[in-house]
């Protein structure tokens, strides 16, 4: 998280992981062991973890808490389906590495991944300006989106925008 992409504390992947086998997603210490060895895949600092498993052929719910913050599962058997959160603070910490752990020891058939920066530190306005992506008099406006601007972009003087 060097350079230009220092302005936030910490990267969180919000995963969604479909066609996994029903018996890995019931399995509470096969889950907690692989979401240990997760944490440490990252680069992250183990501090405690707590799993749950519902009764009968239901899911498990779980948590592995870091120094750097946490990983966390919730699963649906029935649906071949879990829910994963990798949130990793700290430069020395790549999430990542995680997911592709996850991946290789869930085997999941789809995988979705949102990232999201965490903290962030500096305005959008601002670090758009810091490394040049604005032209002179244009605006970043990152609460709403607009049809036809692209990433919150909206035109002033010498803006250039179009529709792609």
């Amino acid at each position: 998280m060097g350079g230009h992409f220092s302005r936030f504390l910490g990267r969180h992947l919000v995963c969604e992981l479909h066609g996994i086998s029903p018996g890995l997603l019931r399995d509470k210490e096969l889950l907690r062991n692989v979401l240990l060895r997760a944490a440490e895949a990252s680069g992250s600092t183990v501090v405690g973890d707590y799993f749950y498993k519902f009764e009968g052929d239901m899911g498990v719910t779980g948590v592995v808490v870091v120094a750097e913050s946490h990983l966390s599962i919730h699963t649906w058997p029935e649906y071949g389906y879990a829910a994963v959160d990798v949130f990793t603070c700290g430069t020395h910490t790549d999430p990542w590495r995680a997911l592709e752990l996850l991946r290789d020891e869930l085997k999941p058939e789809r995988v979705e991944v949102t990232e999201m920066t965490r903290g962030v530190l500096e305005q959008p306005q601002q670090l758009a300006e810091r490394i040049g992506l604005l032209a002179l008099g244009s605006q970043v406006d990152s609460r709403v989106a607009h049809p036809g601007v692209r990433h919150g972009l909206r035109g002033g003087a010498g803006a250039v925008l179009r529709e792609d």
